[in-house]
């Protein structure tokens, strides 16, 4: 939805303004001029959370010898009294360890440094610093988020940190925490969780949904520790968004059974953020690459608190020229056709149909019901093939492909009832992909380069009817 002219986007920020709703992200030099792409902070706005405008460079590196000269790492912003104030990382060339620094404004636009910067480093009473790794470990001290605590009059900051301690590495990622009256003066805290899993908690951030806290933070795959993948179920360790529970936004923080909310297997969404647009509250992450911002998916928690990620139904709204005009027709393999449904039947090699409109941004969903056994879905052609949403009966997953040689963009375990109606839809968005299941989200992919495309229904094996096809361009 949003892509910045001149560089990529990394992991961002919001702040509600009295304008529009302000997004602040990190600016990777393409390509980078150093072992670091992060050169600074960007911005833009939205009246509506879908449309962006770019408004230039916040702040870029600090000048040579500076506490922010080698890059600058994700922050947070928040109004006090009438004034906003911005808390970010900043990485010197003298040394391997993250600060946080602040920023303040009067207009959301205009941002100056504090002089007395950095305002915030990890303590050695509970964090690793300098002292406890060699010269080429770095330090994590990072990504901080900001939140009032009205009842206080106070605000917090909760840190990607590393806990001081003995036990390995990967089960010292914590979230740190630190309290401010005034902005300005920052006293550090025993962190707000160590759950005693990851290796990082990174880009952590804070909401409330349905009387329950939540605690947001990203991690991947080979962040976990021995003992997280001990404890989890296999299928549910997966890299992206995870998140923490409590009955309060100061904690205690529990890990829920299942931590992971729109994870992946390969590249997930990354660095996710809620944010309230009218009535719903959605889900925004980069991904799954750090180019651009990906079309956000409403969230909502279920009955015992475990958190869900679906399409965002406000997104019908930007709906434009249907796709399925003329109608469906056969391209490949065997197919069978009525006025409200087509049966396409796999004799090995991938039964195809599809319509001839084309678009680059589109919604395309579909009521599926596949065979015992068998793997079928709905794609978007592309330059020499199609990129397919699948849903696998026998290997019980879900992955969007692409065509011909099926190739594995990305995958997830996931649970598919043979004979039984899904919902499949796929959204597109230039280069980047979501599949939903019965309008759950399911799975993500990046698609370099792909150009506008038509609407395909695929049959990979065995036999699988399609009904009620609704396709349409999208203006995002």
């Amino acid at each position: 939805m949003y892509r910045p002219r001149d560089t990529h986007m990394g992991d961002f920020w919001f702040l509600r303004g009295p304008d529009a709703l302000h997004m602040y992200y990190l600016e990777y030099a393409i390509p980078a001029r150093d072992e670091f792409a992060e050169e600074g902070i960007g911005h833009a706005t939205s009246t509506d959370g879908i449309h962006w405008t770019e408004q230039g460079r916040v702040i870029g590196r600090g000048e040579p010898g500076a506490w922010d000269d080698a890059a600058i790492f994700t922050g947070s912003a928040i109004e006090v009294g009438g004034r906003y104030y911005m808390l970010y990382t900043g990485l010197t060339r003298a040394d391997r360890c993250q600060r946080v620094g602040l920023l303040t404004s009067d207009d959301l636009r205009h941002w100056e440094r504090h002089e007395g910067n950095p305002v915030l480093e990890p303590d050695p009473r509970w964090y690793e610093t300098l002292a406890d790794v060699d010269a080429d470990s770095p330090v994590a001290w990072r990504d901080p988020f900001l939140y009032r605590h009205e009842p206080e009059g106070a605000c917090y900051a909760f840190i990607t940190a590393t806990e001081r301690g003995d036990r390995p590495r990967h089960e010292r990622g914590c979230i740190g925490l630190a309290r401010s009256e005034d902005m300005i003066h920052w006293e550090p805290l025993p962190p707000a969780a160590a759950p005693g899993l990851y290796h990082d908690h990174e880009v952590p951030d804070l909401f409330e949904l349905r009387g329950r806290w939540y605690l947001l933070h990203s991690t991947r795959l080979w962040r976990y520790s021995e003992r997280a993948l001990e404890i989890k179920p296999e299928r549910w360790c997966r890299n992206g968004t995870h998140y923490l529970e409590a009955s309060d936004p100061l904690g205690p923080w529990e890990v829920p059974p299942v931590d992971v909310v729109a994870g992946a297997m390969a590249d997930p969404l990354y660095a996710a953020r809620a944010q309230r647009i009218g009535d719903d509250l959605l889900l925004y992450a980069w991904g799954p690459t750090r180019r651009e911002l990906a079309p956000p998916l409403k969230l909502d928690a279920a009955h015992d608190g475990s958190l869900c990620a679906f399409y965002w139904e406000s997104l019908d709204a930007y709906r434009g020229a249907s796709l399925c005009e003329p109608e469906f027709a056969p391209a490949a393999g065997e197919w069978q056709a009525t006025r409200a449904m087509m049966l396409g039947v796999s004799d090995g090699t991938a039964a195809v149909a599809g319509c001839e409109r084309e678009a680059i941004d589109l919604s395309f969903a579909v009521e599926v019901v596949v065979g015992t056994g068998g793997s079928a879905g709905i794609g978007v052609s592309d330059d020499g093939g199609i990129i397919a949403g699948i849903i696998d009966a026998a290997a019980q997953e879900v992955a969007i492909v692409r065509l011909p040689g099926t190739e594995v963009l990305s995958s997830i375990p996931w649970d598919v009832t043979p004979v039984q109606p899904a919902r499949l839809r796929l959204l597109c968005d230039g280069e980047v992909l979501q599949l939903f299941i019965d309008d759950e989200f399911a799975v993500a992919a990046y698609a370099p380069s792909r150009g506008p495309g038509a609407v395909r229904l695929v049959v990979l094996d065995g036999a699988a009817e399609f009904r009620a096809m609704e396709a349409h361009a999208l203006d995002l």
